[in-house]
């Protein structure tokens, strides 16, 4: 008896950690790494934004809206801002989206702000 309950025991354990460790990766956001010569950016917001990744690849239909963040490196800008630096020159662009809405959560332009464009940070006090 004793033995065929630790069989039964010992089953029933090897099986239930196959069972739950299958757990399925969602991805809820998706991004594009593109170039500013491959993408025009949106005039204004809301609006719905056409985008490829390479010069082959077929169009993707995005929506900016008042909620997508613009950033030029890791500083948040206006998209006013964000296209003048993208007309400078060619530069990589990050578009991240919601994978269900296709709304755009943020675009960032991977070069850095001029000095006279940061805001003021405040001095530590001392």
């Amino acid at each position: 008896m004793f033995r065929t309950t630790l069989i039964l025991v010992m089953a029933l354990a090897g099986a239930a950690p196959a069972a739950m460790g299958q757990a399925t990766m969602q991805y809820f956001e998706e991004g594009i790494e593109s170039s500013t010569l491959l993408v025009a950016l949106p005039d204004s917001v809301p609006s719905t934004w056409s985008v490829r990744s390479c010069p082959d690849c077929n169009y993707m239909s995005l929506r900016v809206d008042e909620s997508t963040e613009f950033l030029v490196g890791a500083n948040p800008v206006t998209l006013g801002m964000l296209r003048a630096y993208a007309a400078r020159n060619p530069t990589l662009l990050g578009i991240y989206y919601d994978v269900g809405s296709k709304r755009v959560n943020r675009v960032i332009l991977q070069t850095e702000l001029d000095a006279a464009d940061r805001a003021p940070r405040p001095r530590a006090k001392r």
